[in-house]
């Protein structure tokens, strides 16, 4: 068992919690960030790569986050655009 695990229930609230912001951030992006913890972060990161919306945060957010947050949607973005530039040239 891992210790310091965040019990099943702390992570379904924060899977809940942060994917209901962000759906709302893609269609009406707020002036400021989320007062969120450290796992409330982690889990955000995780639920933009899960449902593909990483590429639309990265362009539509007002707001920037913890240093983290920046990156990991810096990194998204450039992968998304390298994969649109491979299929283009499929294509």
């Amino acid at each position: 068992m891992i210790r310091d695990m965040p019990s099943y229930s702390t992570i379904a609230t924060a899977l809940r919690k942060t994917t209901e912001h962000l759906a709302l951030e893609v269609a009406q992006p707020r002036d400021s960030p989320p007062d969120w913890t450290e796992l409330e972060w982690a889990i955000a990161r995780s639920v933009a790569a899960m449902q593909g919306i990483s590429f639309l945060l990265a362009t539509r957010l007002r707001w920037k986050g913890p240093p983290a947050w920046q990156s990991f949607l810096a990194d998204q973005r450039e992968q998304c655009l390298l994969r649109d530039s491979v299929i283009g040239h499929l294509l």
